[in-house]
């Protein structure tokens, strides 16, 4: 888990081994050092598949961050500035997941009207490794703000969940998926509107292809073929998707996948029944977050379709 969220933390658990985080052992760019026309500020976040930074477009004088394709696992720092890969060995893979990281970003690039979705503005290739330069969106995410004032009421949800489903119907029509929704990847700008960030297919394809680099999940939000390579599709975000408002309306995660495949302990919002929700969406809500992937049928679509209907239906 990386962007502005970037740092392991107890509660994100590897695919096969418990409690187990990767080791940051890099050198960031140090305050000052540019890389193209950008100047480095300072580091927001660093982790399993590289390092964020805040920076400053010398020519338009904005503030942007920047993703460093710099997987610890893979990559060491030399010199303050390049980066090569540890060894002979893991080269090719160090390459491989330098290319997915380059395709996922041109991806986001072509998002870029998506209102709900990070902003991809350029791409730089030096320091022997790629750069995705992208919008800096100053905010909390949605993981701080339910933890520091509690869980959202309904008019909140609604300017929240209606661009995040506009913007992952638009994700998916693409061909991508995020894999990696939570609510401590969504982030909610001065204006309250969300941004997703933090996409985690190429961070996951790679992990899959290299026997050095783990992929990490986030229990709770992760659907339980996460944990077991089985098939990802547009079902795997709904879970997060769900799990996440879950999260949003009662201040608790919803129990972790692989164990609700041993003991079904998910507790619904049909059962919780939060008052001011749209009784609709209750039941949808119930059946996306289902541990098993072909019971977690609704659509994106179907979804948004169920929360625009009147909170009083």
């Amino acid at each position: 888990m990386v962007d502005t969220q970037e740092k392991p933390t107890p509660n994100s658990i590897d695919r096969t081994i418990a409690d187990h985080t990767p080791v940051v052992d890099h050198v960031a760019l140090p305050p000052g050092r540019t890389v193209g026309r950008y100047a480095i500020v300072e580091v927001l976040g660093q982790g399993g598949f590289g390092i964020t930074y805040c920076a400053r477009d010398t020519q338009l004088g904005r503030e942007v961050a920047i993703k460093e394709y710099l997987p610890p696992t893979l990559a060491i720092r030399q010199d303050g500035a390049s980066v090569l890969p540890r060894s002979t060995e893991v080269a090719d893979d160090f390459s491989w997941g330098r290319e997915r990281f380059v395709a996922e970003g041109r991806t986001l690039a072509g998002l870029h009207e998506v209102p709900a979705i990070v902003r991809v503005f350029d791409f730089i290739e030096t320091n022997g490794t790629s750069y995705m330069v992208m919008e800096l969106v100053r905010g909390h995410t949605l993981e701080q703000r339910v933890r520091e004032r509690g869980p959202l009421a309904p008019h909140e949800v609604d300017k929240i969940l209606v661009p995040l489903l506009d913007g992952l119907q638009r994700v998916h029509a693409a061909g991508f998926l995020h894999r990696d929704i939570k609510p401590g990847n969504v982030l909610l700008g001065a204006s309250g509107l969300p941004t997703l960030i933090d996409f985690g297919a190429a961070r996951l394809a790679v992990a899959n292809r290299s026997s050095t680099m783990t992929a990490i999940f986030t229990p709770g939000y992760a659907a339980p073929e996460q944990f077991a390579s089985g098939k990802q599709g547009a079902w795997t975000d709904i879970y997060g998707l769900a799990a996440t408002l879950h999260f949003a309306v009662t201040g608790r995660a919803p129990p972790n996948a692989v164990d609700r495949l041993l003991e079904e302990t998910y507790e619904p919002l049909a059962t919780l029944r939060p008052a001011g929700f749209p009784v609709a969406l209750l039941p949808a809500t119930v059946v996306c977050p289902h541990a098993h992937p072909g019971p977690r049928s609704p659509p994106v679509a179907a979804l948004a379709l169920l929360w625009v209907l009147p909170h009083d239906a």
